[in-house]
């Protein structure tokens, strides 16, 4: 989360709703996916989430080190 906002889970599965939406893609891809990709779908996802179940913000952020600024969207996973 970000800033000020909570974390929310979700009550089926009790997950919170970015592992959940993690776990998601990461089965649905087979892990065959870019980390922007990846960052893209949980946060897209999330956010709805977050808004649609709670009526409250979540916005999942990413943060890298320096060296990979601007590379890390386009690295895959698997």
């Amino acid at each position: 989360s970000s800033g000020d906002e909570t974390a929310m889970t979700l009550r089926e599965p009790v997950l919170g709703l970015f592992t959940y939406y993690l776990w998601k893609q990461l089965q649905e891809s087979a892990g065959n996916v870019t980390y922007g990709e990846l960052a893209d779908y949980i946060k897209n996802n999330v956010k709805k989430e977050a808004f649609l179940t709670n009526e409250k913000p979540q916005t999942p952020i990413v943060a890298t080190s320096p060296e990979i600024v601007n590379t890390w969207k386009t690295m895959k996973l698997k």
